[in-house]
């Protein structure tokens, strides 16, 4: 019986996980950060002369290492699943990332603010990427037998 519920385990392929590994790093990035250096992740996120955490204030050290504790564990979700090439731990992982996502997206598209174009629509933009990414990777493992 085991031998052939191994067999049935779908994996991944290296696209696939490639990508979901892609979304795991997008993750991690301001998970570190912000857990490291809150005030700085304020300050300067996403970095190379953006700010678009600073556009709302005011700083809360408590809101920001809440917010990279959540980017952590679902970097973490997202590079486990990328790591185990299971099928089915890629599928949760994604719906994870899409349920924060989502509403994250949504609300920046209501609240554009910054001086600049980059400012305004970069994190929409960012979110959307990640979002897009998430339900092609998510059909493409529907369709992959």
């Amino acid at each position: 019986m085991m031998r052939s519920s191994f067999r049935d385990q779908r994996r991944a392929g290296t696209g696939i996980r490639l990508a979901v590994l892609l979304l795991a790093v997008s993750a991690l990035f301001p998970g570190v950060w912000a857990l490291a250096s809150p005030r700085s992740f304020f300050l300067h996120f996403p970095g190379l002369g953006q700010e678009w955490t600073r556009a709302f204030p005011p700083y809360n050290e408590h809101l920001v290492r809440d917010i990279g504790s959540f980017f952590l564990a679902i970097g973490v979700l997202l590079g486990t699943a990328a790591v185990t090439a299971d099928r089915r731990t890629i599928r949760v992982a994604l719906f994870t990332y899409l349920v924060f996502s989502i509403p994250h997206a949504i609300w920046h598209g209501q609240h554009l603010t910054g001086s600049g174009s980059a400012d305004r629509w970069g994190p929409v933009g960012a979110l959307i990427a990640g979002i897009a990414l998430s339900v092609g990777l998510l059909f493409a493992i529907g369709r992959r037998r």
